[in-house]
């Protein structure tokens, strides 16, 4: 299972359903609208064929909308994320989470980092935002180039601390709008972007205008599985500042206790994803299934390093270890019968801020 995930950029190269289609097959776990380009019913429309297709092949697919600025907000309710553009300090973020909420939706904000202003306000726009994208484009311009590197992976370092989805973006394999294949450096710039730990990578002209759009995600994909089959990717040392934090260090230990029998993955309950962004941050080898009954959690956590969400609605609010839900996960095909799994938990469903226990099971 690849955990570093693929966003691609639709536009005139990829609208197509048959390559749309081909996208989604070949990696993409978001698609990306940039309202710079095209109408909003062309938006609109390609949104609709991308959860139509992906209904299709039964796969979970996130939609990212990037807004050029906080005042072009659509109204839609399909998209999971807005990443806002050329924001320069963390109120700028506040006030598009305001103007969301006020318009009745729940979408997540994604702050691109592009400017000195955004770098020199760094720290408290990673706490406000929803994830962060190193927008290398216009940042290379801000920045002298020799620190570009560095800024990337401050960025990473920072999100992963905080628990926030941090996404590389820009000029990964922008070779191949017009080659079948990468260069050796560009292969080399995914890679390293993988071992540092980035949640996910993002695929711009490559797909939106290119020739060879499904091919670009394809050998995206590759190099990812390698690397992450491969090589560990970068550790930090994480701040422990409560007692989730706590509690899922303790499972990041077990997980990784050779001592103890092959566990094929963890199954994290949580009503506000918290606990996940938390165990998503250690950058595990296996993958990681959260079971929310909040689809707004589930919808967020698309962006996070090896998470897949199960929306589940629960009769009772108090959970137990026995419980029918762990059966239907084997009967779905998502575990198998004996796997072994570490579950984090608190004693119900329902409320926030109540996870507090580790268990292991055989299913």
């Amino acid at each position: 299972m690849k955990r570093t995930k693929i966003i691609a950029t639709i536009g005139p190269a990829s609208e197509d359903p048959v390559i749309l289609k081909q996208l989604l097959v070949n990696g993409t776990d978001l698609c990306r609208f940039n309202l710079k380009h095209n109408t909003l019913e062309w938006h609109k429309g390609c949104i609709t064929k991308v959860g139509e297709i992906a209904k299709e092949i039964e796969k979970e697919v996130g939609i990212i909308v990037d807004l050029p600025s906080k005042d072009k907000l659509p109204d839609w309710k399909e998209v999971d994320f807005f990443a806002l553009s050329y924001l320069t300090n963390s109120s700028e973020v506040k006030e598009l989470k305001e103007m969301i909420s006020n318009k009745g939706l729940t979408t997540g904000v994604i702050a691109k980092i592009e400017n000195k202003q955004a770098l020199d306000d760094l720290e408290n726009i990673v706490e406000v935002a929803d994830g962060i994208m190193v927008a290398r484009g216009d940042l290379g311009i801000a920045v002298p180039l020799e620190e570009l590197a560095y800024w990337q992976k401050k960025i990473i370092d920072l999100c992963r601390q905080k628990n926030k989805p941090v996404i590389v973006a820009t000029q990964m394999l922008l070779s191949m709008v017009s080659n079948p294949s990468p260069t050796r450096a560009e292969a080399t710039d995914v890679a390293n972007a993988v071992f540092d730990g980035a949640d996910a990578l993002m695929l711009s002209e490559e797909t939106a205008i290119g020739k060879f759009s499904d091919k670009a995600v394809e050998e995206m994909q590759k190099i990812i599985v390698f690397c992450e089959d491969k090589n560990d990717v970068k550790q930090i040392v994480k701040t422990r500042k409560s007692f989730a934090e706590v509690l899922i260090s303790a499972a990041t230990h077990i997980i990784n206790d050779p001592g103890i029998s092959d566990i094929k993955g963890a199954i994290i309950f949580s009503q506000s994803g918290a606990s996940a962004r938390i165990l998503s941050a250690y950058r595990l080898k296996i993958p990681l299934l959260v079971i929310s009954d909040n689809l707004e959690t589930c919808h967020r956590l698309k962006l996070s390093y090896g998470v897949t969400s199960y929306y589940r609605q629960f009769e009772n609010k108090q959970f137990t270890i026995e419980g029918s839900i762990f059966e239907e996960l084997v009967q779905k095909g998502i575990f198998n019968r004996g796997d072994l799994v570490i579950a984090i938990h608190g004693n119900n469903w329902i409320n926030q801020g109540t996870t507090s226990d580790i268990s292991l099971k055989t299913l």
